[in-house]
Formats: structure tokens, C-alpha cells, sequence
């Protein structure tokens, strides 16, 4: 397990991207582990169409 979080859990970064679907009046928030803020959107868009959502904020949250 140590070995696991030196080598790939500290390597990545958490997101929170908050969003909404085309016709949804409820913003969602989705959290993703990702390298970089892209890689987290490449994450919240896979196997969805790109122009049914709303992407209102990705976040890169601080690491303890």
C-alpha cells in the first residue's frame, strides 16, 4: 500500500469540477484524480457529449 501512494496516489492531484447537464437545472460536482485540470475534464467528458454539459469550475484541491 505504501508503495501504491509514493508512487501513483501522490503523482496525481484531486479535482472537483462542478457542471450541468443541458436542460438540468441542478448543478452537479464531480471529483476526479487526475495529473492536471485537463485530464480531469478528459475524465468528466468520457462517453458524453461535450456539448450537452456546462462546465462552470474545475478546481485543483490542495494536497494534505
Amino acid at each position: 500500500m505504501l508503495v501504491y501512494v509514493q508512487r501513483f496516489r501522490d503523482s496525481d492531484s484531486a479535482c472537483t469540477v462542478q457542471w450541468r447537464a443541458r436542460g438540468e437545472r441542478e448543478l452537479q460536482t464531480s471529483y476526479f484524480r487526475a495529473h492536471n485540470v485537463y485530464e480531469a475534464l478528459d475524465k468528466l467528458f468520457s462517453g458524453r457529449d461535450q456539448s450537452t454539459l456546462t462546465v462552470f469550475s474545475v478546481v485543483l484541491n490542495p494536497s494534505s
